[in-house]
């Protein structure tokens, strides 16, 4: 109820100075806060269009007594902005839950750098990865960047991968995004479930959980790390 206080006052326009500030601050940060203001929105215009719609459609009805009509407007738009209240509150309820997922399913990409042959990775490449273990994900990003700039055509799965996951911990969803495709485009890469599972994780990051649903569903097809945790996600949060 706090919250939906908060957001009335905010349409409203009767937030003080800092109010505002640490309201707007908040729907920068989070995507589901901001989807729930812009929900609210819609809410109120939907029900002041159809309080006109509604107004308009009585007196065609009714041309004869306006104030006859009048009262039944009195009574009736009450209850047909109600019944839109309650239709979208059900709406919003059933919307996918990013932050829960985010919150619960997300964590940096884990590995053990040994148990992989050495031939797989150049020492420079390794230094990149053990710095995102480390989570120094831009110091990764940048020696990634560099050492893939030096091979534009090779396909290393493991540097792509490195690399859009170190993008996507420092906000460069685009680089991650295209990044971490490339690895899940080969179905036969050993990384392409991993590349799955954070391209899913990105758009949630991006507010696009209709994307982030395809990924989860074709994790769920098949039994493979990620395939419950899938499962799950797509039951509770979809």
């Amino acid at each position: 109820m706090k919250t939906i206080r908060l957001i009335e006052n905010y349409l409203e326009g009767t937030l003080g100075q800092q109010e505002l500030e640490d309201f707007l601050k908040e729907t920068e940060n989070s995507g589901m806060f901001k989807a729930e203001v812009e929900f609210h929105k819609e809410v109120n215009d939907s029900i002041v269009d159809s309080s006109f719609e509604l107004r308009e459609q009585i007196q065609g009805l009714m041309p004869g007594n306006k104030k006859h009509t009048l009262r039944i407007i009195s009574l009736l738009a009450p209850i047909a902005a109600i019944f839109i209240m309650a239709l979208s509150l059900i709406n919003i309820t059933r919307q996918p839950q990013t932050d829960k997922v985010l919150k619960n399913y997300y964590n940096p990409y884990q590995t053990d750098l040994n148990t992989r042959s050495s031939n797989a990775f150049k020492e420079e490449h390794l230094k990149a990865y053990a710095l995102y273990q480390e989570n120094n994900f831009k110091a990764s990003y940048e020696l990634l960047k560099q050492l893939n700039s030096k091979k534009p055509g090779a396909t290393n799965y493991a540097s792509l991968l490195y690399f859009g996951l170190s993008a996507l911990e420092i906000g460069r969803l685009d680089e991650a995004e295209a990044s971490l495709k490339k690895v899940s485009s080969d179905s036969n890469s050993a990384y392409a479930l991993h590349a799955n599972w954070y391209l899913a994780m990105l758009h949630l990051k991006n507010n696009n959980p209709a994307e982030a649903e395809k990924y989860f569903e074709k994790l769920a097809a098949k039994e493979n790390f990620y395939s419950n945790k899938a499962k799950r996600i797509l039951k509770k949060h979809f």
